[in-house]
């Protein structure tokens, strides 16, 4: 409880310009399932039934928003991508979106278009910078997590 404390404090404080936008963006999607992923609150939205039609995944300070999949739940690996970029966010502070948000947003652009060259050598989207931190980050809070979840079983 006191981790997530501090590190909502710190999101609103050292990250506030990110999490501020996140914020706007929490309310632009208007009514969409949300729930707590690690210490950030992600929202999982479908952008056919939302108010904003948003084409893809963000993490904006403790805000992640993450496309619903097939299921009708978040993809596991994607919410722990986006959860890694929290952890860019609470590193940086205000210079995440210059560091991270510029560098992230014209690389998924750049993907997204070029996606069957990249996936015909190899290169996955995560393979590049800010990406490839962010899904380090990620999964070490993913492996973390089932790890203190079988400590308590």
């Amino acid at each position: 409880m006191l981790l997530r404390f501090l590190y909502i404090l710190a999101q609103c404080t050292w990250g506030f310009p990110q999490s501020f936008l996140g914020f706007l963006l929490f309310l632009a999607l208007g009514r969409q399932k949300h729930v707590w992923h690690g210490y950030a609150l992600m929202t999982v939205f479908d952008s056919e039934n939302a108010k904003l039609k948003w084409p893809g995944c963000v993490s904006l300070g403790m805000f992640t928003f993450v496309n619903v999949s097939k299921n009708g739940s978040a993809d596991p690996r994607i919410a722990a991508h986006e959860y890694g970029h929290t952890f860019q966010s609470l590193l940086l502070g205000p210079l995440y979106l210059i560091a991270v948000g510029i560098p992230s947003s014209l690389w998924a652009l750049r993907y997204m278009k070029n996606r069957a060259q990249y996936g015909a050598k190899g290169i996955a989207y995560t393979a590049r910078y800010p990406e490839n931190w962010a899904e380090h980050w990620g999964r070490r809070a993913a492996r973390h997590a089932i790890a203190q979840s079988r400590m308590a079983e």
